[in-house]
């Protein structure tokens, strides 16, 4: 077998769909100017890239600062350094997108074989340690496993040193993160490692009492945010540049600078331009009066809601927060949007929205110029701002168009292109997410919008999609494969694990209604068409099963008893509806089907014990209400 087919082999068995490496590549052409790279003239920066110790470094500051610019450029620093280099170096770089969810070592595993995956494709085709790798007879390398160890080995005697870089990983557990570090060899004082870390948080302590390390606070420089905002001012205002002064743009922007706090605050150029202008200086005079007694959280917060407002009393302003809250949707399910799925999408909603839409993708990023970017080699669409989409995300109930949202997806998901239902192969899923960009990213985020939906405006779209079977098969397909971006990753990932079968088979309205949690408007209007409460699906379960994997869902569970659905049914894994809320529900949902008559084997120690485990409210409520014994 050719070599690269082998090392591609290899590469897939360290870590399957991997695309971090990737990510920064793409991600290339988002810098502005200069910015960030007296971050590369630092001392102690230069320090820890050439010399032995400190082998860690810890580089901290608020968010906004810039530290993803200053990783990116990191990157590509090393990267053009060692094709100049006569020593054998690697880099690899992992960014952190689940802020506060690494509470464990396992929590670092993705992370670990990213790394390693990363650092094995730098390999020489020609070293014999590739080769080594290349013959070993493992299947799949794990990270906790001593097979591991071997190839990490492998690799500390092949390059002389290993930089890696970890971008936003903000509030990890200290031991966690500790272990993590300790996993790489850094410990060891004679390992050719070296790490740096970019967070919003200060070091732990335990970090230097552990490893030989320093750290470094950054800041937007003054120069950083006077470039930033010039490209701001300019985007989509070219032809307005020329009424005013250099001086006076000068002054402008030295002054919102000055206000930003040393951060990159989202801002728009139409903002920029009219505080420029005689008539408008009272915009930067509010805000600087506003600003004089503010905290740090508090300029952010002022400065992301004039961004909201610039963007809502724009012409185009709720096309324009639509395409925020759908990129901030993407990026929590890591889906890559580009221009023609975010107009499918859009094509999708109401004719207030659709009937604004401009005739080119390229014609709808000019609109959002001023908080959307474009990476150049995808077309992938992104949010400038990190504090806008933070902002954005923590006030959904006030800014974020949701039923439009909902309704975009229930209507994309009814297309005739799927009434021909699921796909008959793994291969023909692929084509179809394929020819379908948004389709993926649609199906796996319906039930993640539906649960904040006001449900009675979606009705409507919600009753059309349901009406038919082959729909409903063809979505339930779609939301439980793999995330698809590219066809390589996906393949990947699919090797290791098919799942382009793994969905629910026999799903009628109602129970994609249970699925979805979609409450008593719908769960009424299906019955009154004559939806059955007590159909059963492939696996013998009623909507009422579907309803119980719910912790939210107690309208649509009340909805159900109420048409007199039976709690005492069971599914082909003899589980009642109240056994299977046990685990997944809340205390709300097992007190009603408790008060409904359900029971369940007081007595079933795995069920108990999955219960501790998974909802300790649950189980504390149990012991309440008597059904078990503290001792249990």
């Amino acid at each position: 077998m050719d070599l690269t087919i082998q090392r591609s082999l290899l590469l897939e068995r360290l870590s399957p769909g991997d695309r971090s490496s990737r990510k920064f590549q793409e991600t290339a052409g988002r810098r502005v100017g200069s910015i960030g790279e007296w971050f590369l003239q630092n001392p102690q920066v230069q320090h820890w890239a050439r010399s032995q110790s400190p082998q860690f470094l810890w580089v901290h500051g608020a968010a906004s600062t810039g530290k993803s610019c200053i990783s990116l450029l990191l990157v590509e620093h090393l990267s053009a350094t060692q094709l100049d280099s006569n020593v054998k170096f690697a880099v690899a770089c992992v960014q952190f997108e689940n802020k506060g969810l690494y509470h464990s070592l396992v929590d670092f595993g993705a992370a670990i074989t990213s790394i390693t995956r990363q650092i094995v494709f730098q390999l020489p085709e020609s070293s014999e340690t590739l080769k080594r790798l290349i013959s070993a007879p493992v299947t799949v390398f794990t990270w906790w496993l001593d097979n591991f160890q071997v190839i990490w080995a492998e690799l500390e005697a092949y390059f002389e040193r290993i930089y890696i870089i970890l971008d936003g990983l903000d509030d990890p557990d200290p031991t966690a993160f500790c272990d993590f570090v300790a996993k790489l060899r850094l410990s060891d004082n004679e390992s050719s490692v070296h790490v740096v870390l970019l967070s919003r948080f200060k070091p732990f302590e335990e970090v230097f009492r552990r490893f030989d390390g320093a750290s470094l606070e950054v800041r937007a420089s003054q120069e950083d945010l006077i470039q930033y905002l010039q490209q701001s001012f300019q985007n989509n205002h070219d032809g307005q540049a020329g009424e005013l002064s250099k001086s006076e743009l000068a002054q402008t922007l030295t002054r919102w600078a000055g206000l930003f706090d040393h951060r990159f605050m989202p801002i728009s150029g139409q903002d920029l331009h009219h505080s420029a202008s005689p008539t408008g200086f009272g915009v930067l005079e509010a805000v600087s009066q506003k600003l004089s007694r503010a905290n740090a959280l508090q300029r952010s917060a002022t400065f992301c809601e004039l961004a909201v407002t610039s963007i809502t009393q724009s012409a185009h302003g709720d096309l324009i927060m639509t395409i925020l809250y759908l990129l901030i949707a993407a990026k929590k399910t890591r889906h890559h949007l580009n221009g023609e799925a975010i107009l499918d999408a859009l094509r999708m909603s109401d004719q207030s929205l659709a009937g604004a839409l401009p005739a080119t993708t390229e014609d709808l990023a000019r609109m959002c110029s001023d908080f959307v970017f474009v990476k150049e080699q995808t077309q992938v669409w992104g949010i400038k701002s990190p504090l806008l989409a933070e902002h954005l995300d923590e006030r959904r109930v006030t800014h974020c168009p949701t039923d439009t949202i909902a309704s975009i997806f229930l209507r994309y998901l009814s297309k005739q292109e799927f009434t021909a239902g699921a796909c008959g192969s793994s291969t023909a899923l692929k084509r179809r997410f394929k020819g379908h960009p948004l389709l993926s990213f649609a199906a796996r985020n319906l039930s993640l919008w539906m649960a904040h939906v006001d449900v009675e405006s979606i009705s409507a779209a919600f009753l059309q999609f349901s009406s038919k079977i082959a729909s409903i098969d063809s979505y339930l397909q779609a939301a439980e494969a793999w995330e698809f971006n590219e066809e390589s990753s996906y393949d990947e990932l699919e090797a290791v694990e098919e799942r382009w079968n793994v969905y629910p088979k026999g799903y009628s309205t109602l129970h994609l209604a249970a699925h979805l949690g979609a409450g008593k408007t719908v769960v009424n209007e299906l019955v009154r068409l004559g939806a059955d409460v007590e159909g059963l699906d492939r696996m013998m379960q009623t909507p009422l099963h579907v309803a119980a994997y719910g912790a939210q869902f107690e309208e649509t569970i009340r909805a159900l008893l109420q048409h007199g659905s039976d709690v005492s049914a069971l599914e082909n894994g003899g589980q009642g509806p109240l056994s299977i809320a046990l685990v997944h529900g809340s205390v709300a949902t097992v007190r009603m089907l408790i008060e409904h008559g359900a029971r369940f084997d007081t007595s079933d120690e795995d069920l108990l014990g999955e219960c501790l485990e998974e909802q300790p409210q649950v189980y504390a409520y149990l012991i309440e209400r008597g059904l078990i014994s503290n001792q249990s």
